[in-house]
């Protein structure tokens, strides 16, 4: 006897200076599409009993493990000018203890700042321990896609190079069949080159702002060009940086992961150990 379907479940990672729970908000409108029954979007795959009833995707928000400290430049230099200025320094007792208090309360860690890394010239500080914290959510569930926002979109070209080179590869990633990226961009940093040698041949979907002054557009197609024609689709939209809420968008979305959608859950209809 076969388990009931179940949704494709995609690992969301945020930008910059958000967190999962903002992220999660932002992202609301595209979350409730994607949560739709499937044969809703998809009449062909109308539950045959109520329990086969299955939503198109889940989406899991993961916060970035480490926490963006915001001082005035002028603790740092008396010289300058008051500015506020980014602090990365995930192992000083002040960000311990700040830690510590955001893991206790949850208004807190909704409001606390976080990212996958240090952006330090040609280096990103942090993002080892980043890839294998995700290492560690990955093998706790099994996740069909990763979709990422700007800093975001840049770990899910790392996890799908990661997945996609040999001598780097990681079981606990091969799970993954597609990726979606808003205002993406190639990694800027040296050690990461190699791996965006080869064009990926992991389906995704890339999406950009033509407005969007953080991350220009010019960027975000550079990352389109580390993905294989064949398997890759791309949507630039008139707006800056964010996700889309509108209709186009979120339809865009969900005719890419259809096939992934339908593929499962014939897949899980037929087999009990796919639905796990």
């Amino acid at each position: 006897m076969s388990n009931p379907p179940r949704p494709l479940r995609i690992a969301c990672l945020h930008g910059f200076r958000q967190n999962a729970q903002r992220f999660r908000q932002k992202t609301g409108a595209l979350r409730k599409s994607l949560e739709r029954n499937i044969h809703l979007i998809d009449p062909s795959l109308a539950p045959s009993s109520s329990s086969d009833a299955v939503a198109l995707a889940e989406l899991v928000y993961i916060d970035a493990p480490f926490i963006v400290e915001r001082i005035l430049e002028e603790q740092i230099n008396p010289d300058c000018k008051p500015k506020m200025r980014t602090i990365y320094s995930p192992n000083t007792p002040a960000i311990s203890s700040l830690r510590n208090a955001v893991d206790s309360d949850q208004t807190l860690k909704n409001l606390t700042q976080r990212t996958w890394w240090a952006h330090e010239g040609r280096s990103y500080t942090g993002w080892q321990q980043s890839k294998e914290y995700l290492r560690a959510h990955f093998a706790e569930q099994q996740f069909d896609g990763i979709l990422g926002f700007s800093q975001g979109a840049v770990m899910t070209s790392l996890l799908c190079a990661i997945q996609q080179n040999p001598t780097y590869y990681v079981p606990e990633f091969s799970s993954v069949r597609f990726a979606i990226m808003f205002s993406g961009f190639p990694s800027r940093a040296d050690e990461h080159q190699h791996l965006l040698i080869k064009p990926m041949d992991l389906p995704s979907m890339h999406v950009w702002g033509l407005k969007d002054e953080t991350i220009p557009a010019y960027a975000s197609r550079k990352l389109v060009e580390k993905f294989r024609i064949e398997d890759r689709c791309t949507l630039e939209h008139s707006n800056g940086h964010m996700v889309p809420s509108d209709a186009a968008c979120r339809n865009s979305v969900c005719e890419f992961l259809l096939p992934f959608a339908r593929e499962q859950y014939k897949a899980t209809k037929e087999s009990p150990r796919a639905a796990l």
